[in-house]
């Protein structure tokens, strides 16, 4: 979720970090490199359950189990 802030920052201040200038990208591909950020968010969450739901079934670790018991020991 930092990914797209830290494009806005770099969007409105391009003049002072030089990001862009320095890795020769426009500043409109700075726009859609922040729009592709906010569209493949669900997407990637979608993906990350399914690999979490493959490495319980065909590895065996129990990875939701220890996430929420992290969870309660906090």
């Amino acid at each position: 979720m930092l990914i797209p802030v830290t494009l806005l920052l770099i969007i409105a201040f391009a003049n002072e970090t030089k990001i862009p200038q320095n890795y020769e990208i426009r500043q409109g591909d700075l726009w859609y490199y922040f729009f592709f950020t906010i569209v493949i968010i669900l997407p990637q969450y979608v993906v990350d359950i399914f690999l979490l739901h493959i490495l319980e079934v065909v590895h065996g670790y129990k990875c939701y189990d220890y996430l929420t018991y992290c969870d309660y020991r906090v």
